[in-house]
């Protein structure tokens, strides 16, 4: 009897015990890569551009409002199922942190910049809404969320523009250039995937689209809102996609086909920004 007892102890001690350590990653960072390069390229294309202690404070708060998305979605599923696991208590303690920082990004830069570079990312408040509802009751990686993302992430160029002192119609052309690149590399991206799994691509529809931002982009430079060497990285983006959607096209890993877009989008901005050093 003693002995069952001692062993019933034993186990009873055990259940209780962790299951298992929580990967800080795993509730901190995004899981999908493709979000950096949205998030970065027009937070580095406003520092080079437009450089201020406001841009600062908008930046620390577009991308802590990036991060949070994932403690936030880890919190909101556990407890639907109304459990709370150790990676619940973990996110609850991430999201508090990233709130912590979006706070101080959005009080800083009214603090020093006042209102005016705050009105972009107020202006897209409902889309910023739109992605949280897709984060929480559907799928963030479906296209219409995906096509939406970059506008919100790119809202902060537009801020960071304002506070330089920029007229509303070029500091709206400086937020459309990370734009240019973004949306149309997401349906040039997912087109190639399926080109390259030999399914439906899309791939007339995504060169299209990029023709379309060239052109757009061409008529921008053509009457003063941006420089010419940032038409010429969208037109470059269009040719990009032109081969690399053709029978012509080398072959690429997903991880490759990741790399590239990270380098193009690079060569987007730093284009760009010479652009309007030299002007």
């Amino acid at each position: 009897m003693t002995t069952n007892r001692s062993s019933q102890k034993t186990s009873a001690s055990i259940s209780h015990k962790p299951t298992g350590t929580v990967r800080w990653r795993s509730v901190a960072l995004p899981a999908e890569h493709g979000g950096w390069g949205m998030l970065i390229s027009p937070i580095l294309l406003g520092f080079l551009v437009v450089p201020s202690l406001t841009a600062v404070f908008l930046a620390l708060a577009i991308i802590a409002s990036f991060l949070a998305r994932t403690p936030l979605k880890i919190v909101w599923k556990d407890s639907q199922k109304g459990r709370r696991f150790a990676r619940t208590t973990a996110a609850m303690k991430v999201l508090a942190l990233y709130v912590s920082l979006i706070v101080v990004g959005f009080g800083g830069a009214l603090y020093v910049g006042g209102w005016r570079p705050l009105l972009p990312l107020l202006a897209v408040l409902p889309l910023l809404l739109f992605l949280l509802y897709f984060d929480l009751f559907s799928s963030s990686r479906q296209l219409l969320p995906e096509l939406v993302a970059p506008i919100v992430l790119s809202s902060a160029t537009a801020g960071m523009a304002l506070a330089a002192g920029w007229a509303w119609p070029y500091a709206l052309a400086l937020w459309l250039i990370p734009l240019l690149h973004a949306v149309p590399a997401i349906l040039y991206v997912r087109a190639r995937i399926r080109m390259d799994k030999h399914r439906a691509a899309g791939a007339r529809t995504a060169v299209f689209i990029h023709a379309l931002a060239a052109l757009l982009a061409i008529a921008l430079a053509a009457i003063g809102y941006i420089p010419a060497l940032a038409a010429l990285a969208i037109f470059m983006l269009m040719l990009r996609a032109a081969i690399n959607l053709s029978t012509y096209r080398p072959t690429m890993t997903v991880q490759q086909l990741g790399w590239s877009e990270i380098a193009f989008g690079l060569m987007t901005v730093l284009l760009s920004a010479m652009g309007y050093w030299f002007i």
